[in-house]
């Protein structure tokens, strides 16, 4: 094993790494999160259990700790959180991992959490994302897989009574101002590494006129559980089967955030046909009163303004990982957020200046793009 993996570990911990026989310890590449991944590969299925086994000892000396399903595979995925606020997140992981599970959607198995140290070991899925392998799939697995995600994320937002609603993520919502400052973050990192420029006055004038007005719109739509990032990269693939990550943020939110979210996703591209057979067949497995809601909103007109801001605050995401972490790797993802927005907000009558803008914003980018990448 790497002994610089082995110091990233916390001290309680590094004794029991080191002391196991033949662990493999590899470090994952992270994708925009600050957690810390790592593959532990050991030499047969009883070292991974004892390896978890001696962590839960080593913590029941000195912290809370949980412990769920018992290791059995030879590889196992070590998550390390940043130390501030470690013992929350450690919490909301496993309390929310326990909900989904019993919404009946596949989630990595959650082997180990040492909450105050951050630690947590949860099952190997392997390395295929959905992302990595939707350019491989014929339409026919295409919609199939899209289809069985629908699935899932109804299940999430309208469990069975059976399934208390307990979980964390039901005592905090988005709200107008969370939204505000999402659209926020997305014009002030474009304006400063795409177009290198403050705003223009009409600029500001429109983001003024319009970005609250969507976010006013998205809160009046009905709240249910939210996972907050479903799409492609939070999806994984292990013996055809598909699981979810990734969810540690989930909250209370619109009823189409996460419909959005996969159907509108910047990763992939999607043909319009398949983007509104899979929002037809979403509202088609609403309950009726759900359903009902959501038409007297308007479905394409809450369709819309749901798309708008998700995919502007994704376009955001992007321009701070490039502006404020180096990470210029997502800015290609920026042109198809910013068109899906473009396509949206001008399906609104209402935001034609802003798709005006938008529209001028993207021929900014794709120069950058043609210019530095």
């Amino acid at each position: 094993m790497a002994v610089d993996n082995l110091l990233l570990f916390p001290d309680r911990l590094q004794a029991i790494m080191a002391d196991t026989p033949g662990l493999a310890v590899e470090q994952l590449k992270g994708d925009v999160s600050t957690r810390q991944y790592f593959r532990l590969q050991f030499t047969e299925g009883a070292s991974a259990r004892r390896f978890v086994e001696r962590c839960a000892e080593a913590a029941d000396l000195a912290s809370e700790h949980f412990t769920h399903h018992e290791a059995q595979e030879r590889a196992l995925v070590a998550m390390l959180l940043p130390k501030r606020g470690a013992s929350r997140a450690s919490r909301v992981i496993v309390d929310v991992t326990k909900y989904i599970e019993r919404c009946d959607v596949p989630v990595p198995a959650l082997h180990l959490a040492i909450h105050d140290l951050g630690f947590l070991v949860i099952e190997d899925l392997g390395d295929a994302r959905l992302f990595d392998v939707i350019d491989e799939m014929d339409v026919g697995r295409l919609k199939k897989t899209y289809t069985k995600l629908v699935d899932y994320l109804v299940r999430m937002q309208f469990p069975p009574p059976s399934v208390p609603r307990d979980c964390v993520a039901y005592t905090y919502a988005f709200s107008t101002d969370r939204f505000l400052w999402e659209l926020n973050s997305f014009a002030k990192p474009f304006s400063e590494v795409i177009l290198k420029r403050d705003l223009t006055p009409s600029e500001s004038e429109v983001i003024k006129r319009t970005f609250p007005a969507i976010c006013e719109e998205m809160m009046a739509q009905e709240l249910l559980f939210t996972h907050r990032d479903y799409h492609s990269r939070n999806v994984m693939i292990k013996n055809d089967d598909l699981y979810v990550i990734d969810f540690q943020d989930a909250r209370l939110g619109p009823i189409l955030y996460d419909i959005v979210s996969l159907v509108f996703d910047p990763y992939v591209s999607l043909s319009r046909q398949t983007q509104q057979e899979l929002i037809d067949y979403f509202v088609s497995r609403l309950p009726a009163k759900s359903r009902n809601a959501l038409r007297a909103l308007g479905v394409s007109r809450a369709f819309d303004i749901c798309q708008t801001q998700r995919c502007l605050k994704a376009a955001g995401t992007y321009a701070f990982m490039a502006s404020r972490r180096g990470n210029t790797g997502f800015l290609r993802f920026i042109p198809r957020a910013i068109g899906s927005a473009i396509d949206a907000a001008r399906r609104s009558g209402d935001l034609l200046e802003l798709s005006n803008m938008l529209t001028h914003w993207l021929e900014r980018m794709n120069e950058f793009l043609y210019r530095n990448v």
